[in-house]
């Protein structure tokens, strides 16, 4: 039993790398050109969980749709926009979805668009 834990041991050694014997640039990034884009920048692991964190963090803060009137501002859980911010923004996507994309293209590309489609007066989809 011992020669067969000392062969398994002896077996694990081998198959990793001690730290003295990394080949050169073992930890070097292997870019010739740089980052030439957002989708380049997202191969960085720290930039990319870095978005991560905000995208998860901003997708889940509560959105309170306000209505101005002469008293101030109430709540506006009736309004047409409550629904398409706080639901289901359009058939493809869920509340979570939509922010998260929204933060990415604001993080990535420094804004975010959006286009409501209406459907005699009533709201169809956000996209």
């Amino acid at each position: 039993m011992q020669s067969y834990l000392k062969r398994q041991v002896d077996k694990f050694r081998t198959a990793w790398y001690g730290i003295s014997n990394l080949p050169d640039n073992y930890f070097r990034q292997h870019r010739d050109r740089g980052l030439t884009d957002a989708e380049d920048a997202l191969s960085l692991p720290p930039i990319f969980a870095a978005l991560r964190w905000y995208q998860t963090t901003l997708s889940k803060l509560p959105l309170i749709t306000y209505l101005g009137s002469d008293k101030g501002r109430e709540q506006a859980i009736t309004h047409a926009a409550y629904n398409i911010l706080n639901y289901k923004p359009n058939n493809g996507m869920t509340r979570n979805t939509f922010w998260q994309l929204n933060a990415k293209r604001c993080f990535s590309w420094g804004e975010s668009f959006n286009m409501i489609r209406w459907n005699n007066g009533n709201r169809k989809t956000l996209k």
